[in-house]
């Protein structure tokens, strides 16, 4: 080849290669058809001006031709290049996205053959692709059919019919049958169009719903599908029937995945738990649908009137919901999926105390880290969540659920260590609280749930250990040396003593009421409860004894001492000194505690000390 004929220009290139293929011959060839420039003019004005819509090869005898217009009668094959937008080729432009091309056949009816035979045939022909066809496409058959039997109807027509008969040609009785079929679909058409006229207006009511709401809507639908079928001689069928249904789960599919929006399901600015919900909300009408199928078929027979023979529907519900049951066990395995990542979420706020609480907190972070990792692994992919025909989305589920198999396992471990370094029945239920339903997962709970009943057992000791404390105080009572806290007096000492052994084992048995767990069913839980019952009796049998023992004394006690002289002269050196008596001072003291105890302040005090505390005039009695 010849060096000033070389192409430079990877446009052309792109071109040639294409041309060289369709049209089979040797590189030379187009290299030296370029170097003509009335060739290249043409080419480069396809390029460069955005009205130059196509470009035209034609090899019509041994020399190639181009030109930017399709010819209008051609006599040999040829291949096109038309230009998807009116835009400027330049040599930096993707070809392959800015360009259509192929070849055509120098015969019109070869092309148009091979178009209907290879594209529309088994495009058309595909049931799959009937659901996406529009109302105008029935409307149009519909108008055909009316058109078709208008122009038999034609006087020419009946005429030429008249004289076909007359003639007793052979053509008549297929002129008959033509005649009668046509008869019968516009029958059938209008049948069918009278009865789903109804039916139209509950699609579009639907669609202009929002899908979260439109439950409400299925059972009038349901019920219209059933008048349908009772009353249309031609829908009576099973399969009629199976594709109507199929067509309403269909368009329930649609509308979820217009509510949910597949690029939103894993969208990291939105919280895993409102995509839980939402996707759950569409998962409770597609049920819903289910159920009002359901319903409907199950009481047909009643929308049968007269003399009418019901007739069931007695095909498979498989037949009708193939897609609309894998669509929602995607949701719904979408939904187990973010109930996983709503859980392990909650790690991010988990601190765990105790003597081992810094080294699990550390490991329990760490945890929730690599969670998120994996997560953000997953959220990465591109692909449609909600196809339910798209496996790429069960095979990376899978692999996930494997590893929140590992997450879990670790879980279980630190959980049990945590539950371990619990030295009390306060931190045992504070750290259930906190690590709340984590516990509940299935690998978790299998390690942990073997603890549970340790929690009972420790409900045990504690109350046998308040009973013993009750035990040691009542006999220190005998001996007159209760333990009490310092510089109270006995009274208000024991009261305030007897109310912390109650709120000791009155907290945990709050929580211990709510522990839900099989081993409460058991003889020791019942234990625990009589015990319980019966500590609570001693204490406020204990309140009452005390209570009731000082104000018995008390009266005397104050009526006497105010009978006394307020200040005295000590006979021995002659000074003067108050004369209040330690066991008026040890009343005032109780008394002021009692009101000083909000939880004291409604039991009745006795009358003495009420005339003790009360102000006289605009002052108190000095003694106070």
């Amino acid at each position: 080849m010849a060096e000033d004929n070389e192409i430079e220009d990877d446009r052309v290139l792109f071109i040639a290669t294409y041309v060289i293929k369709t049209f089979k011959f040797r590189s030379d060839r187009f290299e030296k058809f370029y170097a003509l420039e009335e060739n290249k003019r043409i080419i480069n004005e396809f390029f460069d001006k955005p009205t130059a819509t196509s470009l035209i090869f034609i090899l019509p005898g041994s020399s190639l031709v181009v030109q930017l217009e399709f010819p209008a009668n051609p006599k040999a094959k040829s291949c096109y290049f038309i230009r998807r937008y009116k835009e400027q080729i330049t040599k930096e432009t993707d070809l392959n996205k800015a360009l259509i091309y192929g070849d055509l056949s120098y015969s019109p009816l070869e092309q148009l053959s091979g178009l209907v035979n290879e594209v529309l045939v088994p495009v058309l022909g595909n049931e799959k692709n009937h659901g996406s066809w529009p109302h105008v496409v029935s409307t149009d058959i519909s108008q055909h059919v009316k058109n078709t039997k208008s122009a038999l109807r034609d006087p020419k027509v009946r005429k030429m019919a008249e004289l076909l008969e007359v003639a007793q040609s052979s053509y008549f009785p297929i002129f008959k049958e033509i005649f009668r079929d046509v008869v019968a679909a516009l029958e059938e058409t209008h049948d069918i169009n009278m009865f789903l006229r109804p039916l139209r207006h509950h699609f579009e009511d639907y669609e202009q719903k929002d899908f979260d709401e439109s439950g409400p809507l299925l059972p009038p639908m349901m019920h219209t599908v059933c008048l349908t079928w009772v009353h249309s001689t031609y829908y009576r069928s099973p399969g009629r029937i199976i594709v109507l249904l199929q067509e309403i789960s269909n368009m329930l599919i649609n509308q979820a995945r217009t509510f949910l929006d597949p690029s939103d399901i894993f969208n990291a600015d939105i919280e895993p738990g409102d995509t839980k919900d939402k996707v759950q909300k569409a998962v409770n009408v597609l049920k819903t649908f289910k159920e009002t199928y359901e319903d409907h078929k199950a009481k047909l027979h009643s929308y049968f009137s007269g003399d009418q023979e019901p007739v069931e529907w007695e095909f498979t519900p498989k037949l009708v919901f193939p897609r609309f049951d894998k669509f929602t066990a995607r949701l719904e395995m979408i939904i187990e999926m973010f109930g996983t990542i709503s859980e392990f979420m909650k790690l991010e706020r988990i601190e765990i105390g105790g003597i081992k609480g810094k080294v699990l907190s550390q490991q329990v972070l760490q945890l929730f880290e690599e969670f998120q990792t994996v997560f953000r692994e997953f959220t990465k992919n591109t692909y449609d969540c909600l196809d339910p025909m798209n496996m790429e989305f069960v095979r990376d589920y899978k692999v996930f659920k494997e590893k929140v198999k590992d997450f879990d396992r670790r879980l279980a471990t630190i959980s049990c260590h945590a539950f371990d370094d619990c030295g009390t029945i306060e931190s045992v239920f504070k750290f259930l609280a906190i690590m709340g339903s984590l516990l509940d997962r299935e690998l978790v709970k299998l390690d942990i749930d073997n603890r549970y009943p340790l929690v009972v057992e420790m409900m045990h000791d504690e109350l046998d250990t308040v009973k013993k404390m009750y035990d040691q105080q009542m006999a220190l009572k005998q001996e007159g040396k209760l333990l009490l806290h310092k510089n109270m007096p006995m009274m208000s000492g024991m009261l305030r003593w007897s109310a912390e052994m109650s709120a000791r084992i009155s907290g945990p048995m709050t929580d211990f009421k709510q522990f839900e767990h099989p081993c409460m069913s058991g003889n020791r839980a019942k234990l625990v409860f009589t015990k319980y019952e019966e500590m609570c009796g001693l204490l406020k049998q204990l309140n009452n004894e005390t209570y009731n023992d000082w104000i018995g004394g008390v009266d005397e006690i104050c009526a006497f001492n105010l009978k006394q002289p307020l200040i005295t002269r000590d006979s021995e050196t002659n000074l003067v000194k108050v004369n209040f008596d330690p066991k008026l001072t040890a009343v005032l003291r109780e008394v002021k505690y009692l009101e000083d105890d909000e939880s004291k302040r409604s039991q009745k005090q006795p009358k003495m000390c009420t005339n003790i505390t009360t102000p006289c005039g605009s002052s108190q009695q000095i003694w106070i």
